[in-house]
């Protein structure tokens, strides 16, 4: 099991009433996987097509795999093109 440090960026942060959240996955498990996890345990989040996920500073793909290397991932509302 990894534990990682996951921080949450505005408006989650509020949404879920904490910025800072220490989350326990499977290694190994994707990034998407991760997320559906994640908002099940934080149903605020909502949707979680549009998120942004850094592992570690790098934008990291939904079928990234998350790795002892992954201490923290942040979760960051994407912004809208226009």
């Amino acid at each position: 099991m990894l534990e990682l440090q996951v921080i949450l960026y505005p408006p989650f942060d509020r949404q879920v009433g904490q910025d800072k959240i220490t989350f326990r996955v499977p290694e190994g498990i994707t990034v998407g996987r991760f997320l559906e996890g994640f908002a099940a345990a934080y149903p605020q989040l909502g949707d979680t097509d549009g998120l942004l996920v850094l592992v570690n500073g790098l934008v990291t793909p939904r079928e990234g795999q998350l790795t002892a290397s992954a201490g923290t991932i942040k979760i960051i509302p994407a912004v809208a093109g226009g």
